[in-house]
């Protein structure tokens, strides 16, 4: 800024009665080699280095008392007062910095970075009305290219809460540039801190149209739109402003902020208004359909790749649209429409990564939701036969070993694992085959290698996916050890549950959960509720959890069964309640429990949601 800028803010501080901390100063000129020259002794220049040195290994007192008796001989050398203040800092010695500070201040009264540190000095020994006055003089000597220099003022004016004196620096700066969106990120600060959130709001969308402080502006944004009390006049003023200048982040944080507050209709809108801003890419309509999947917002996953293929049906990203939008309709269960989609990708087009992954989707259609085994097994070969690369080759040589189990043929399904094992596989890999050779060997009665096996996998992955099921398993086998018919009847039951026939599974739990012999009727309860809950039963399963909440409190499977119950209770909204006192018992008595993540993301939704 130019003189006049300075007389105009120093007229201003005046005005607000600031004093300004201007000690006498010893008159320097420009002449004074000690003043002006850069370091050029070579001597010095490794002392220098020195001193660096010992700060780089955060030796803090070392290199202080190692300067302060360079400083005794060069005690106007700049550089040799920046290392010290860095000491000084970090050894948390306030009135060493602010001696130092106040000393360059008076050899250099015409520099604003000097006051700048003597202020931030003074804000640590706890005086703020001289930190204040410190800040202010530095701002009144800032010049045309102190852009950066101000802007560390006005953020330590406004971290100290000095509020109105960043905003009057600002409006001064403003009107004597002419420029009206001059510090727009800092105003916008000072705005939001004094709960002016409509104009901060407009302020940091000031910054949002500029590219320096668009990102910042963008984040600043979106904790007001996030935060309870700024939330909704936020809204209201992006709303408004966002057309105005069609900014892409504008539209990207509406279409956000709408989304997370379940307005899919005005989210898919904004989402468009983005995708027209950056030029129609479909970038933007293409992140909100992922968004959705995220979210399992399935419909509006399919209705946003509908959007796309009627706007972008030629483009190269339309081959993961449409299998984007087939996985939502398997969700829907909308299979027809899905098996159709899957279809159009693996027959016109000629990439081998999408094919593979169309050929292995259906095969999980007729696999999962359809049951038809025979057909689900020819898309899997298909797949291991001609796109033998990638995840989606070792997924279907996976899965393929499942289908023969849910066929009833165990022998079959063995042979394929233990070909599996044989063969160089990821750590995940490799592990689900050792648990399902296991499985099976549990489910022929072989408990003794089942036990074995078991055992084996989990030395070798002992934080592996399978580790709990084997885990159970194993305890299961050890508290029946005397119950051969309860192990025979969980076994079938177990068979059953992974051929996908649950009301045969259900049978055999039942009738471990009723015998005399309690060995396991714990583990049958917590399985009953887990096979009958995929039947949305929700009676049937809180009568199994009750049962064994109540007579088993000592089980294993006790948290397990609060977690389910709380999850139950945590859809419906008259039982909300009731959920949060389960999660809150979760938290303080099984804190280490592999659940406890998702506990604690559930109630800080709520929390939100609620707020």
């Amino acid at each position: 800024m130019n003189a006049l800028i300075k007389q105009f803010l120093i007229a201003g501080f005046c005005l607000m009665s600031l004093a300004t901390t201007t000690s006498a100063q010893t008159t320097q000129t420009e002449t004074n080699p000690r003043l002006s020259s850069p370091v050029t002794n070579q001597a010095l220049n490794e002392q220098l280095r020195v001193a660096r040195d010992l700060l780089r290994k955060r030796n803090y007192a070392g290199a202080a008392a190692y300067l302060e008796k360079l400083y005794t001989e060069n005690n106007t050398n700049e550089l040799i007062f920046n290392l010290l203040r860095t000491c000084y800092l970090n050894l948390k010695q306030w009135t060493k910095a602010e001696i130092i500070s106040q000393r360059f201040t008076e050899l250099y009264p015409q520099k604003a970075k000097y006051y700048s540190f003597l202020g931030d000095a003074y804000i640590k020994e706890g005086r703020r009305e001289d930190a204040l006055n410190a800040y202010l003089k530095s701002a009144t000597l800032c010049d045309d290219q102190g852009a950066m220099r101000i802007t560390t003022i006005l953020e330590s004016l406004l971290n100290e809460n000095f509020i109105d004196h960043a905003v009057r620096i600002i409006d001064s700066i403003r009107i004597l540039r002419n420029e009206t969106t001059l510090l727009a990120l800092q105003r916008g600060r000072a705005l939001e801190s004094g709960g002016h959130y409509t104009a901060a709001a407009g302020e940091y969308f000031i910054a949002l149209n500029t590219a320096t402080s668009a990102a910042a502006a963008e984040r600043k944004l979106h904790s007001m739109l996030d935060f309870p009390t700024s939330s909704e006049e936020t809204e209201q003023a992006l709303v408004a402003l966002a057309p105005v200048s069609s900014n892409f982040r504008a539209f990207r944080l509406l279409t956000n902020y709408y989304l997370g507050h379940n307005n899919y209709e005005k989210a898919s809108g904004y989402a468009i208004r983005q995708d027209s801003a950056e030029g129609f890419k479909g970038t933007a309509l293409v992140q909100f359909a992922r968004n959705c999947q995220e979210r399992e917002l399935f419909a509006e996953v399919v209705r946003m790749t509908a959007y796309l293929r009627s706007q972008y049906a030629n483009q190269p990203f339309m081959v993961d649209i449409n299998l984007l939008q087939a996985d939502a309709l398997v969700r829907l269960d909308r299979l027809e429409e899905a098996l159709a989609l899957y279809d159009t990708v693996a027959t016109t087009i000629s990439v081998p990564g999408p094919i593979g992954e169309a050929l292995y989707k259906t095969g999980m259609v007729y696999y999962s939701q359809l049951r038809d085994y025979d057909k689900a097994l020819v898309y899997f070969d298909s797949v291991v036969n001609h796109y033998r690369r990638g995840k989606i080759y070792l997924d279907a040589k996976l899965t393929i070993p499942r289908v023969y189990l849910a066929k009833g043929d165990l022998t079959e399904a063995d042979k394929h694992l233990e070909i599996l094992s044989k063969r160089h596989m990821t750590e995940d890999a490799a592990e689900e085959v050792m648990f399902y050779r296991g499985l099976i060997r549990f489910f022929n009665k072989q408990f003794d290698s089942s036990r074995a096996d078991f055992q084996k996998m989990m030395v070798k992955h002992p934080r592996g996916y399978y580790l709990n099921d084997a885990l159970q398993l194993l305890i299961l086998m050890d508290e029946s050890i005397d119950s051969p018919q309860l192990l025979h009847e969980y076994s079938s039951a177990r068979l059953f549950e992974e051929r996908q026939m649950p009301d045969s599974a259900i049978v055999h739990l039942q009738a471990v959960a009723d015998a005399s012999n309690r060995a396991i009727a714990d583990f049958a309860l917590y399985r009953l509720a887990s096979t009958t809950i995929n039947r949305t039963d929700t009676s049937a399963v809180l009568n199994c959890l009750e049962r064994l909440i109540e007579e088993f409190p000592e089980s294993y499977y006790l948290p397990y069964s609060l977690k389910m119950k709380a999850d139950i209770f945590f859809v419906d909204e008259t039982t909300t309640e009731d959920a949060r006192l389960i999660y809150r018992r979760l938290l303080e008595e099984f804190p280490t429990y592999p659940f406890i993540p998702d506990v604690r993301e559930k109630m800080r939704r709520e929390e939100h949601d609620r707020s």
